[in-house]
This record gives structure tokens, C-alpha cells and sequence, in this order.
């Protein structure tokens, strides 16, 4: 007489078979939704990337007024220093009140002139024409320090990046209130494509109080966050001078 299993068994070969083909098709979901994930960094919204539009309308319609005040300021530095030639050379200080004052001003006056002539203010801009692209604006300052949506600003100088868009027809704004002399090294980076709709087309312009500089535009075909595509290299001279090489 064969003596019957009593054993009881929870797991079958059927139910494992089961178990891994659910757990296959989990597998299989995760894969074709891993180019529909968004990247976790917080960025701002439509209506925050509107408001800012606005703002850089404002900053480039300030940065007008700015050139027009700052050529009115030369031409006053122009006639305070004839001012003050002719004072010392008709050697009539102590005829006149408050002459030393004067002078003093005028000097004091004179050297804020030369500081803001030698670190001149630098604003580049860049936009893109792809509604579905992320690009990146990079700037690397003479000190080798790399300003980017990831590190907006850095200890001891009073750059930072401004804007930051995700989506778009988009900018990036970074600013420099007081550029030192030295070379400024501008690239970008075409982060992603939600749609893999294709290539994208960058403008870039570096806007200062003597004027503004474009970039030649950078045609990029494919997304990629590990690469740096060079757009210009802004050299601040000595004298406040702002050129593309």
C-alpha cells in the first residue's frame, strides 16, 4: 500500500512560473517609460519663465539707459578734468572757497570713473528655437570657476546664473555686475529631448555698457549632458574693453 503525501505545499511551479511572469512585465513597463522620466531638478515654471521674460525686457531696456548715462558720465569726466587742469594750472586755489574741496571731489570722482570703466558690467544671453529641448548656458571666469544651472554662484565673486528655463523657445541669463579682465569661456549644453524632435539652433549675445556682441549660432543635433559644445571665448581687456575670439 502506497503511503499518500500529506505535506502541503504553499508555492507550486505554477505559481513561481507566475510570480517572475508578473514580475517580467513590470520590468518591461519600466523600460519603455524610462525616456518619458523627467530629470528631478527644480526649475522654474511657465508662469515664473514669463515673468522673467519680462524682467529681461526691463534689463535690457535698463542696459539702453545705462549706455546712454554712462556716455553723459564720460563726457562730465571729460569736463571735470579740464576743470581741474585749469584750476592747477592758473595756480588760483587759494583765491577760491573751498577749492580743495573741490578738487578732492573731483578727483574721487575721477578714479570711480576708471573702476567702473575697468570692470565693466557683462550680461550673456542665449536662446534656443526647439519647444521640446533643455539647453544648458556654461561659463567658465578666469579663475577657472564654471557657472551652470547646477552652481549658479560662487564663493567670492558676484556672478550668477539668472535664468534658468527648461522648456523651450527658452533663455539662460548669466550675470557679471563687475567683470574683471581676463577671458570668459561660453558653452552650451543640449541636455535633453522630450520628444526627440531633433536638433536645436543657439543664439548667444553678451550685452555691456559699450555695447553688444553676438555668437555665431550653434547647430547641435543631439541632446547629451556630459557635452560641452564651445560658443566663444568674451575677453574683458585691462581698459574695460569687451571682444568675441
Amino acid at each position: 500500500m502506497i503511503r499518500r503525501n500529506r505535506d502541503i505545499t504553499i508555492f507550486s511551479l505554477s505559481a513561481i512560473d507566475l510570480f517572475c511572469s508578473g514580475m517580467g512585465a513590470v520590468m518591461v513597463l519600466m523600460l519603455i517609460l524610462m525616456p518619458y522620466y523627467q530629470r528631478p531638478d527644480v526649475r522654474v515654471d511657465d508662469s515664473e519663465l514669463i515673468r522673467l521674460r519680462a524682467e529681461l525686457a526691463q534689463m535690457e531696456a535698463n542696459l539702453s539707459q545705462s549706455q546712454a548715462d554712462l556716455a553723459q558720465a564720460v563726457a562730465e569726466l571729460a569736463r571735470a578734468s579740464e576743470e581741474l587742469a585749469d584750476l592747477r594750472a592758473r595756480e588760483i586755489t587759494p583765491a577760491i572757497p573751498n577749492a580743495a574741496e573741490r578738487i578732492a571731489e573731483l578727483e574721487r570722482a575721477i578714479g570711480e570713473m576708471r573702476g567702473r570703466l575697468a570692470n565693466p558690467f557683462l550680461v550673456v544671453i542665449i536662446s534656443w528655437d526647439n519647444e521640446q529641448a533643455d539647453v544648458d548656458l556654461h561659463i567658465t571666469d578666469p579663475q577657472n570657476r564654471r557657472f551652470f544651472y547646477r552652481q549658479r554662484r560662487h564663493g567670492g565673486s558676484p556672478a550668477y546664473i539668472e535664468v534658468d528655463s527648461i522648456n523651450g523657445p527658452g533663455n539662460e541669463v548669466w550675470i557679471h555686475p563687475a567683470a574683471t579682465p581676463g577671458t570668459y569661456k561660453v558653452e552650451y549644453v543640449y541636455f535633453s529631448d522630450r520628444r526627440r524632435t531633433g536638433p536645436v539652433n543657439i543664439r548667444g549675445v553678451a550685452i555691456y555698457q559699450g555695447g553688444r556682441l553676438e555668437f555665431p549660432v550653434r547647430r547641435i543635433n543631439t541632446p547629451s549632458e556630459s557635452r560641452a559644445v564651445f560658443a566663444a571665448n568674451l575677453v574683458v581687456t585691462p581698459d574695460g574693453e569687451v571682444v568675441v575670439r
